[in-house]
């Protein structure tokens, strides 16, 4: 439907450019997300946040970046904490860490904003990301918050990238007590187990889990459609009854949109309001 509004050019909400660029981010077409951002005479804090987003959701730290210093140099609309939250996971994406640590610390000094737990939980994964385990230590010591799971489970992650085996079973201590019947952060700490050659620690809390019950649950989506539940399912799902069909009509939507793609460059700028 969005890219529908695209084609006839009939796009002149800030609402509907702002939802395009995530959506063509999403898509990993950067040029079309680029394109509207560029043509869009007014642009909300949405808009500048989406833009960022969709940067560092590609690793493109760099571009995100300079988005972000540009939304400073047009002085309005003003940076929010959202444009902390992009911008600082932009960083840590992609290896800025002395960058994305400045941008959080010029939150309070220069906008007046107070970090959330989201904010600390981008900053715990920028330092732990490249492997700077003593300052993210020292950075939840610091914190004047209690640090929830959002602060151990990226610091757990960033642990098994590293194969850091002692600090993650403290973040899976922090977590066992935070959630104790989560599978995530068991698992997380079986395959740290595992790559570190210790088989009989892996296969212990493994044990484990079948007793109590637990397995690593399967991400799955679906759809609500005025209030009526829908069908629930995961990716390459063939469950349903009407399964073909379902897979048919995506199949043509995804030829539909590639055929509307080549036609977005012709557009005439946007002008939104």
């Amino acid at each position: 439907m969005l890219h529908g509004y695209m084609k006839s050019g009939f796009v002149y909400d800030v609402s509907i450019c702002n939802a395009l660029i995530s959506m063509y981010a999403k898509l990993g077409r950067l040029d079309f997300a680029e394109m509207i951002f560029k043509r869009m005479d007014i642009k909300d804090i949405v808009s500048w946040n989406s833009m960022i987003n969709a940067y560092g959701m590609h690793g493109d730290g760099h571009s995100a970046l300079r988005v972000f210093h540009q939304l400073k140099d047009a002085g309005t609309p003003l940076p929010n904490a959202i444009t902390f939250v992009s911008v600082i996971s932009a960083c840590s994406h992609s290896g800025l860490i002395s960058e994305g640590y400045k941008c959080f610390e010029s939150m309070g000094r220069d906008h007046s904003i107070e970090p959330s737990m989201d904010h600390y939980a981008c900053v715990v994964d920028l330092l732990g990301r490249s492997g700077r385990f003593a300052e993210a230590e020292e950075f939840i010591r610091d914190m004047p918050v209690r640090p929830n799971s959002s602060i151990w489970g990226p610091l757990l992650a960033a642990c098994q990238l590293h194969g850091n085996v002692d600090l993650a079973e403290k973040a899976a201590k922090e977590l066992s007590a935070l959630e104790p019947e989560s599978d995530i952060w068991r698992v997380s700490l079986s395959n740290i187990y595992a790559l570190a050659g210790r088989w009989r620690d892996a296969a212990k809390i493994r044990t484990e889990m079948r007793r109590v019950g637990l397995r690593k649950e399967t991400g799955w989506s679906f759809v609500d459609v005025g209030g009526v539940e829908g069908f629930k399912f995961v990716s390459a799902d063939t469950r349903h009854h009407d399964a073909e069909k379902i897979y048919s009509v995506w199949h043509s939507m995804n030829r539909h949109m590639a055929d509307l793609a080549a036609d977005v460059h012709k557009l005439s700028p946007i002008s939104a309001v």
